[in-house]
């Protein structure tokens, strides 16, 4: 059952090359929203994570956490405006992912 996340905008989908990445910024942004206290390492929180940095949620067992709306109910509408540079491999220069406020993130099962 794969996870699905979508992100609105004035009503229109944004388009993003979906990969671990992408799904790493949109929960970082959600977290800096909803949990900005709660440690990610040793050294920062969610909210004082480096500017352009995001969390890596590749490995996270999404399906069963919670601590913020997107996890709880699968919709959070963004507050604020998040940027973050993803670095590919074999590419010179990161791309910038934005978010803007008022962006709607929905995550869902897909069931086939």
């Amino acid at each position: 059952m794969p996870l699905v996340l979508e992100v609105k905008r004035d009503g229109e989908r944004v388009k993003f090359s979906w990969n671990f990445a992408i799904l790493s910024c949109i929960y970082t942004a959600a977290m800096q929203e909803a949990r900005p206290e709660t440690v990610v390492n040793d050294e920062f929180t969610y909210g004082t994570l480096p500017e352009y940095k995001y969390v890596d949620w590749s490995m996270m067992p999404i399906y069963y956490m919670s601590g913020c709306p997107l996890l709880d109910d699968h919709y959070q509408v963004l507050k604020e405006d998040h940027k973050f540079k993803v670095q590919y491999d074999g590419e010179d220069e990161p791309e910038l992912i934005e978010f803007k406020k008022g962006d709607q993130i929905r995550s869902w099962r897909e069931y086939k």
